[in-house]
């Protein structure tokens, strides 16, 4: 066998190992996300499956006893009845969260309550936090959560209910492109800055009841194929609904607007 040859071969195997440990590789404990941010360090995964439960409210850096959804006796229950600072467990993440072309397998939780305890669990993240391209196959619960920087889930796939009831952004947020295939709550959520729904597709109910909009929002060519529910939500300039489609009903009872863009029309004509 020639030189030439030898070195031929050598590169395919070289190129089918390099290959076998990248597959290796692309599947990723949940619980190795949890480990990196326990360690302070930050977390940053391309083109890999997150296997298992990806739950931000077991990580170790919280403001309560460490006792992490430990059932109470009924002592204790009496105890702390009435003290309302019992009923919250803060979970702070302080490193940059990135996601990018990934699938989670299982759900993401950033968020729970504890109906036994009557305790709710919820995350802060407190730098950058990047779900994009992302496949979501089971929930992803992110009520109640705080993003204290930018966040961006542009181009995700959420094949179960997307739950961002009563969550802040305090940045520019972008969901352009996503996909929600089952429902989409946004009831009561904090927009702080400008928000693009751009090209978004709402397969099922999507509920906007009470969000405010105060730096502006993209809907352009947003289509929303179930129920839409706007109902006493309010919005401010730059508000752009450029070619969207309402295919199902939709609630723009209450609605207020400030300016004077198309969206003046738009919700006269549907109220």
């Amino acid at each position: 066998m020639g030189e030439s040859m030898r070195n031929l071969l050598l590169t395919i195997i070289v190129v089918l190992l390099f290959g076998i440990v990248t597959n290796a590789q692309s599947k990723v404990d949940a619980k190795d996300v949890v480990k990196l941010i326990d360690d302070g360090k930050s977390v940053k995964y391309e083109n890999a499956t997150i296997i298992g439960d990806l739950d931000f409210t077991t990580i170790s850096n919280n403001n309560g006893d460490g006792s992490k959804r430990k059932k109470k006796s009924w002592v204790d229950k009496i105890i702390s009845f009435g003290n309302s600072h019992s009923n919250e467990v803060l979970y702070h993440v302080e490193v940059p969260v990135e996601f990018v072309n990934c699938k989670f397998e299982g759900s993401v939780i950033a968020y729970y309550h504890d109906d036994y305890e009557d305790l709710t669990h919820n995350v802060v993240f407190y730098d950058d936090v990047v779900f994009m391209g992302c496949e979501f196959k089971r929930g992803s619960e992110f009520k109640y959560v705080r993003f204290e920087k930018n966040a961006d889930f542009k181009n995700n796939i959420f094949q179960e209910e997307a739950l961002f009831k009563y969550t802040e952004f305090s940045e520019p947020i972008s969901f352009a492109g996503s996909k929600f295939n089952d429902d989409a709550n946004f009831k009561y959520t904090t927009f702080d800055d400008y928000v693009d729904f751009s090209s978004t597709y709402f397969d099922r109910s999507a509920d906007f009841k009470y969000t405010n909009f105060p730096r502006g929002v993209s809907f352009e060519k947003a289509v929303f194929e179930g129920n839409a529910n706007f109902k006493y939500a309010h919005f401010d300039e730059p508000s752009n609904l450029d070619g969207v489609q309402f295919n199902d009903d939709v609630d723009f009872k209450y609605t207020e607007y400030s300016g004077n863009s198309f969206i003046k029309h738009l919700l006269k004509s549907r109220r």
